[in-house]
């Protein structure tokens, strides 16, 4: 089967507000949408303190940072960056 092997992380329930405004996309994105600068470090929109504390829990270093104001343009951290320059092979994880 397919991710055979693989530990599966379960995301988080958002702390975002009910009224946080939000026109183009879920309120999961608050906690779902991070972006990894390598194996170890994570970048988490720095109010969702229990997906931080579940990274932490899985041996990860945090980085979190205050984006709450960018989610109603329709995303987070994944979605407002753009790779410039990977290092190593290209790899198929299927």
């Amino acid at each position: 089967p397919m991710f055979k092997g693989w530990d599966i992380f379960i995301a988080q329930t958002p702390l975002l507000s009910p009224d946080h405004p939000l026109f183009f996309t879920s309120p999961w994105t608050a906690s779902c949408n991070i972006i990894m600068l390598d194996h170890n470090r994570v970048v988490v929109e720095a109010h969702e303190t229990t997906t931080i504390k579940a990274f932490k829990d899985w041996g990860f270093t945090v980085v979190p940072v205050p984006f709450r104001n960018f989610l109603p343009f329709g995303g987070s951290f994944h979605c407002a960056t753009c790779d410039i320059r990977r290092h190593g092979e290209l790899q198929s994880y299927f």
